[in-house]
């Protein structure tokens, strides 16, 4: 994986891209529920999560773009971030018309991915002034991954398996 330095304004328009394309996924899945309205109420409910999450790193990278010192540059894995948005896309056109039990496997996956930790981590540890927001969406984050379980082991349409990952349980 390439490892690149870089502006910290840019890795926070990649970390607004995710979160834009997360609240566009669940979006997506709320529509293509629609037959299921608890189903796709909660997606609805992610994606205004996501459109917050969102927000607030448009907030901080306004702050960035309005200060006038320099920021030191960081280094992260260039692909890492990018590599969740592809796995977006694909699973769009892979899935026209998911079902509940694929929707809810891939976004468990999704919101357990460490892709975003890194960004946040790496920013957090170049410039210590945004700790405090990486921390919050990091908490988001794990938040979300937690809600998505318990909408599944509520619906008994999937749980976890001895590995760790999540199957069907009927």
């Amino acid at each position: 994986m390439p490892v690149v330095s870089t502006e910290i304004s840019t890795l926070l328009d990649v970390l607004e891209n995710v979160e834009t394309t997360m609240a566009e996924l669940y979006t997506w899945l709320g529509r293509a529920l629609v037959v299921d309205p608890e189903a796709a109420r909660f997606f609805a409910e992610m994606a205004r999560d996501e459109l917050r999450h969102r927000d607030l790193v448009r907030f901080q990278r306004a702050l960035v773009m309005k200060s006038r010192r320099a920021f030191a540059p960081v280094t992260v894995d260039a692909t890492a971030v990018t590599e969740v948005i592809d796995r977006v896309r694909a699973f769009r056109r892979d899935h026209p018309e998911p079902v509940l039990e694929q929707a809810l496997a891939f976004v468990i996956e999704l919101e357990g991915d460490a892709a975003e930790t890194h960004y946040r981590t790496a920013i957090a540890d170049s410039e210590p002034s945004m700790a405090k927001l990486m921390t919050r969406l990091g908490k988001a984050d794990e938040h979300h991954a937690e809600t998505v379980r318990a909408f599944a082991r509520a619906r008994g349409v999937l749980a976890p398996a001895p590995d760790g990952r999540w199957s069907a349980s009927r």
